[in-house]
């Protein structure tokens, strides 16, 4: 673990701010560790070592080098997360559904729906069919899960439907895909990424939906 570039202050100013005006040291053990995390994740790169191949003089061989990875707690699965910081999968969902209520501001929840939509386009989020014109994918973070449901509701009026297990959620395909279309900046290879769940579910939407009208079928090729 390491600052990001001029972020050691920044780090400090923060920390500060919270024990000064917030009282963060009469705080309880998990909030003042949450803050902690949310820190880490704010102004630091996680390093891992990575191998990659390289040839020289017509030699193939391994090379390993460092990569960092920003917002760590936010992007990297439950299971690195908890050999990482040590703690377990129950609390590293604690943690973030905290940070997401007491710490987090627009720029981070920006940030989440960002990085749901990269998920989606390197097949990380895979798309299932869960009955007529539905879909269901799983996703762990639930401060993501809050962020998706938020849009949902300003946009479609719907809900994430996760009564079955709080990390699988099922959504209406017309609203999902209304929701994607509504963000700025959309990779135009979203429609073309995304994992197919069912080639019927998508037809019968668009057929039914507004977005029928401005979304070509050759554009929702979805991979398979």
């Amino acid at each position: 673990m390491k600052f990001k570039n001029n972020h050691a202050d920044k780090f400090l100013n923060d920390l500060w701010k919270r024990i000064n005006e917030y009282s963060l040291l009469n705080a309880s053990k998990n909030d003042i560790g949450d803050y902690i995390i949310y820190l880490l994740n704010k102004h630091c790169v996680y390093v891992e070592k990575d191998v990659e191949k390289d040839v020289e003089k017509d030699v193939e061989k391994d090379v390993e080098k460092d990569v960092e990875k920003e917002r760590f707690f936010d992007k990297l699965s439950h299971a690195k997360i908890e050999k990482i910081l040590k703690i377990n999968s129950a609390r590293i969902k604690s943690a973030q559904n905290n940070i997401k209520i007491k710490y987090a501001d627009d720029i981070d929840e920006n940030s989440l729906f960002d990085d749901f939509i990269n998920d989606l386009l390197d097949g990380k989020i895979v798309l299932r069919k869960a009955g007529d014109e539905k879909i269901k994918f799983v996703i762990e973070n639930k401060a993501k899960r809050s962020i998706i449901e938020a849009k949902l509701k300003e946009l479609c009026a719907d809900t994430l439907d996760s009564s079955f297990n709080s990390e699988i959620v099922t959504i209406d395909i017309k609203n999902f895909l209304k929701m994607l279309k509504a963000q700025k900046n959309l990779p135009k290879e979203i429609e073309s990424k995304v994992k197919k769940c069912d080639e019927n579910i998508i037809i019968k939407a668009l057929k039914s939906s507004v977005l029928g009208n401005v979304i070509s079928l050759g554009a929702l090729v979805f991979g398979a």
